[in-house]
């Protein structure tokens, strides 16, 4: 089968598509990811071909200014933002790839999946990552940091979430759709999601409320295998001594990297412990890195997270299920959007400490929190437990079997005029 995959956002948005594609290809099926052209080579290099979309993200984002403590109104100005800037791209490159394609996958906030594949006739699936992108009474809209509301006020935020959503989002759809000559939509949600969503998150780390309206199949999240080994620098710090704790916050870009690395820094010192810190920081003029601490590029979190003895990070969900692969306990630092949903779960089961809300960190609550993680007997074996929970589990084989699981005929085109091939496609 020749199957698309549509993804657009930083690294953790794409990773998981890379690992599906990965199953797929052992399958037999011809996979082609697609994504920002920032993601180009690292995908190329797990041997998954690529179709670069749109803009560089991490661009995008450095270049706006994002920021860790912005409110949920500027949050979600944000988002508008940047899908406005790329939904024409997103539908322009996915036209005609998916016209030959037998499935197409969207997954994160990729606004043209489902009505590309809608005008070719191609069945489509959606993919997301966390429980917290569908209404329920259990959770805020992924626009807001808290994890902890009444029941009331989770469904006025969703009612007030998702109007928002619909007045931002649903005209940028319905433009080029008008173009393509297919009727508008109502509910973009609905739309995105489609009528058989799959759930790519650990069972063991979160579950589908009750309450949510759309039928949803849960697998589990989707890890890279893990390929090569260290770098020969990274192994040789490692075994100098007790493992060290890895200190990570995410691909996006840091928008004042100095002052983030010296708060590391800092906090190292008075832990007393070395430190792996991946980030932008080794690219820093003038930087002075302690003795016991080593700046490292993004690595293999399927190598290197087991080697540690504790993990603090902004709480991706890729990351989290990884560090709760690896048994080690964890920091979560929670920047924006879903990240706060995965440290108040961390905290729920047991396996860190209460999450640190970036806009409050500081070389001491950073030193606290890593200190209770690596001091913490009870922690450490519930972050074993759940490690080995979840290595007995192979989320890639499922959910290739869930995508592929009865697929439908190609429907019929609904459109209002036009074709794939005629003037409405090729205005886009």
């Amino acid at each position: 089968m020749r199957i698309i995959l549509a993804a657009s956002g930083s690294r953790g948005d794409v990773q998981p598509m890379v690992a599906l594609a990965g199953g797929l290809q052992a399958g037999g099926h011809s996979v082609l990811v697609c994504a920002s052209p920032n993601h180009s080579d690292w995908v190329r290099e797990r041997g998954v071909p690529f179709l670069p979309m749109g803009r560089d993200f991490h661009s995008y984002v450095r270049e706006h200014a994002w920021r860790a403590n912005a409110n949920p109104i500027e949050l979600l100005q944000g988002v508008a933002k940047l899908l406005e800037s790329e939904v024409e791209s997103q539908f322009a490159s996915l036209l005609p790839v998916v016209k030959n394609a037998d499935l197409v996958v969207g997954g994160s906030v990729h606004l043209a999946a489902a009505s590309v594949a809608e005008l070719m006739g191609v069945p489509y699936r959606y993919l997301f990552y966390c429980p917290q992108f569908l209404p329920s009474s259990e959770h805020p809209p992924w626009i807001l940091p808290w994890s902890s509301l009444p029941t009331w006020a989770n469904r006025l935020s969703w009612q007030v979430g998702q109007s928002a959503i619909e007045m931002t989002v649903r005209p940028l759809i319905n433009r080029l759709r008008t173009r393509l000559g297919l009727r508008p939509i109502q509910d973009v949600l609905r739309h995105l999601v489609g009528s058989q969503p799959i759930l790519a998150a650990d069972p063991a780390l979160s579950t589908v409320p009750a309450d949510v309206e759309v039928p949803v199949l849960q697998t589990g999240a989707l890890q890279c295998p893990a390929s090569g080994r260290l770098p020969d620098d990274v192994e040789a710090f490692v075994l100098e001594g007790e493992p060290p704790v890895y200190i990570g916050f995410g691909s996006v870009p840091d928008p004042n990297p100095n002052r983030t690395a010296d708060l590391i820094f800092e906090s190292m010192w008075a832990l007393g412990r070395r430190a792996l810190i991946s980030g932008e920081f080794a690219t820093l003029n003038g930087l002075k890195v302690p003795p016991h601490c080593k700046l490292i590029p993004p690595l293999d979190h399927a190598l290197l997270l087991p080697r540690m003895a504790a993990v603090a990070h902004h709480g991706g969900a890729g990351t989290t299920s990884a560090a709760a692969r690896a048994g080690v306990p964890q920091v979560v630092v929670p920047h924006l959007m879903d990240q706060h949903y995965w440290g108040h779960q961390v905290f729920t089961l047991g396996m860190g400490p209460r999450p640190i809300w970036r806009r409050h960190l500081t070389a001491r609550r950073l030193t606290r929190a890593l200190q209770e993680a690596l001091a913490n007997s009870q922690m450490r074996a519930r972050a074993r437990s759940m490690a080995a929970r979840l290595r007995a589990t192979d989320p890639v084989r499922d959910t290739v079997g869930a995508l592929l699981r009865g697929l439908p005929q190609k429907a019929p085109v609904r459109r209002q005029g036009g074709s794939a091939d005629g003037p409405a496609a090729r205005a886009i």
